[in-house]
């Protein structure tokens, strides 16, 4: 299965990818200062089974709703047709988590794209 987050990137977010892995699910993120676009055509090529929100994030001392902003995307039952739950996360969620990066895991675990600078970001895996 497939997991996937529109995340902040905080140790929610890390909380989040470590679950699905755990459980053998493939991991991907969109940073929640993406427009609409960007979202929609990652997260439609991944199909996740259980999406991530993380409720807000801040940026320069402001904070932004990132559930109202995936909420408003006019195409987001197209792009997760296949999605079966909805997580909220709240910012900041479970503080500064220490995570060890030695871990290597015996599947492809987590869905990385190129940057789509000529058209669509491609996903491929990495291990």
């Amino acid at each position: 299965d497939r997991v996937a987050g529109v995340v902040a990137n905080d140790a929610g977010a890390a909380a989040a990818m470590l679950a699905a892995t755990s459980l053998g699910a493939a991991w991907s993120s969109v940073s929640p200062d993406f427009g609409e676009r960007g979202c929609l055509d990652r997260l439609a090529q991944v199909e996740p089974k259980v999406l991530f929100i993380s409720d807000a994030y801040s940026y320069r001392g402001r904070e932004f709703d990132v559930v109202a902003k995936v909420s408003s995307f006019a195409g987001i039952g197209d792009a997760l047709k296949n999605t079966k739950r909805a997580v909220v996360l709240p910012y900041g969620f479970a503080g500064d988590a220490a995570m060890d990066s030695s871990t290597k895991l015996p599947f492809p675990a987590v869905a990385a794209r190129d940057y789509g600078t000529m058209g669509a970001p491609c996903a491929y895996d990495r291990g």
